[in-house]
């Protein structure tokens, strides 16, 4: 609906039935019609839960708690007040832990769940949705009880899956990849039992995630399209925007750049003319893009655009991601100063919290980044994790040799032999195993794969045969 059609009673409906007939972006798309509303209409239940979001959306945390204070909440307040403040109060996610923990023993008090928005706010996690909780990860196990005690205040049923999920995406972070795997494979037939599509979902992200970090980046391709399907099917709009921009993110690794500026000019965040927090996720693939563009100035402006909100909020995990994006701008810039304080506040957050997939999954980026601090800084005392995040990169490098490259446009003439040399690298053989097939000496397939290299502007194997790809020598 455009502003104007926008009735009163429209407003009411779409704070009464947030998460079953309307969601988060249906109140966004609402929101001038919210804010133009005089005072005498803010009624405590039915529209300042709304403007509280909207301000929450904003990023506006202080204007949110302000919206909050307004629902009468003090011992004499009706239940229903006091059900709605807390509801409402715990969205706002600059609250400290003590304000946090209020909120849910209030609603464990009054018996009721959350029911104003989702875990998933913002992207498909449980440990970094609406709140991050991943400093929490390492001593989850240890208060396991303590834990499903507060999921269960507030979602119910999906307290143990969730606490699973959790537990699998913090595995995940510290590169333990094959526990996280087997942990996710066997939660998702329970979910899909349950019927809670969203929390599926965050299931299947991490699913996908573990599938690219194995090279299967086509059956994670192929995760995607059914996810989608399914999404048309429930008529779930929710969560559509950062699939899409999941999409965007496994384009880059595989260098469809193509594709990548489409979602950038149709489908891409404006965070110029229309900012919102809800867009967090997107925000990060299209700082990608810039790295790719080696845009590092736009690169800059959107991260510290986001930094303040982000630190109100004690979003440590995604301030660790933007600061390894700009540490790679940096890199691509030749702002070797700006590069090295972005890495090190990253390479601090990774040490305290186990982000090691955050800066792993970068790939050739972020290697290139490590090595020359690493080269620079030879007495840091970040080195064994420098070391330890360096060979994770560079498995993900082998398997994702154009991920943040632009496309190669030099026109190639390559030979019959050189062709067929790179057909057989592209088996996996050896240059033993291809001088014998080729019945050449081991020093002509040398020389061949030396010019190669040249031609392709390329320093292995992997990207020879993945440019050759790209460039339909294959």
């Amino acid at each position: 609906m455009e502003k104007s059609e926008y009735s009163y009673e429209d407003l009411i409906d779409i704070v009464q039935n947030l998460n079953s007939k309307y969601y988060l972006t249906d109140l966004w798309a609402a929101k001038d019609a919210f804010l133009e509303l005089p005072k005498e209409k803010w009624d405590p239940i039915s529209i300042i839960p709304g403007l509280v979001l909207i301000k929450v959306m904003e990023g506006k945390y202080d204007e949110a708690h302000e919206f909050l204070e307004l629902i009468p909440h003090d011992v004499n307040a009706k239940k229903s007040y006091k059900y709605t403040y807390n509801n409402t109060g715990i969205a706002i996610p600059d609250s400290n832990n003590e304000v946090f923990h209020d909120y849910i023993f209030e609603l464990g008090v009054l018996h009721k769940r959350v029911t104003c928005f989702t875990f998933t706010i913002g992207r498909p996690s449980v440990i970094n949705g609406f709140r991050d909780f991943s400093p929490f990860c390492s001593v989850m196990n240890n208060y396991k009880n303590l834990f499903l005690q507060v999921l269960n205040i507030l979602y119910g049923r999906l307290a143990g899956p969730m606490f699973d999920i959790a537990e699998a995406e913090y595995l995940y972070l510290k590169n333990e990849c094959m526990s996280s795997l087997l942990s996710i494979v066997s939660q998702i037939p329970v979910l899909e039992k349950k019927g809670d599509f969203r929390l599926l979902f965050v299931a299947l992200s991490l699913q996908m995630k573990l599938l690219l970090a194995n090279g299967e980046i086509d059956s994670a391709e192929k995760m995607i399209v059914q996810i989608k399907k399914r999404m048309g099917k429930e008529g779930n709009n929710e969560l559509f925007y950062n699939i899409k921009a999941m999409e965007t993110k496994f384009n880059l690794y595989e260098g469809k750049i193509d594709k990548v500026e489409s979602w950038i000019e149709n489908d891409g965040p404006d965070e110029f003319t229309n900012f919102n927090m809800l867009d967090l996720y997107r925000y990060q693939v299209k700082m990608r893009y810039y790295v790719l563009k080696e845009k590092f100035m736009a690169g800059i402006s959107l991260a510290e655009k986001l930094r303040p909100i982000l630190q109100k909020s004690q979003r440590y995990m995604d301030l660790c991601e933007i600061d390894l994006l700009l540490a790679m701008g940096g890199y691509k810039a030749n702002m070797e100063d700006k590069c090295f304080d972005c890495l090190e506040r990253a390479l601090d957050y990774i040490q305290k919290y186990n982000y090691l997939r955050l800066a792993g999954d970068e790939g050739e980026p972020m290697l290139k980044t490590l090595n020359l601090y690493k080269k620079k800084k030879p007495d840091t005392k970040y080195l064994p994790l420098v070391n330890e995040i360096i060979e994770i990169c560079r498995k993900t490098a082998v398997l994702y040799p154009n991920y943040l490259k632009t496309p190669f446009t030099k026109e190639v003439n390559l030979t019959i032999y050189e062709i067929e040399i790179l057909n057989l690298l592209s088996q996996g053989l050896t240059y033993d195993a291809i001088a014998t097939q080729s019945n050449i000496s081991i020093n002509t397939v040398r020389y061949h794969i030396k010019k190669i290299y040249e031609k392709l502007e390329v320093n292995s194997a992997q990207e020879a045969v993945a440019r050759a790809k790209s460039l339909n020598k294959l």
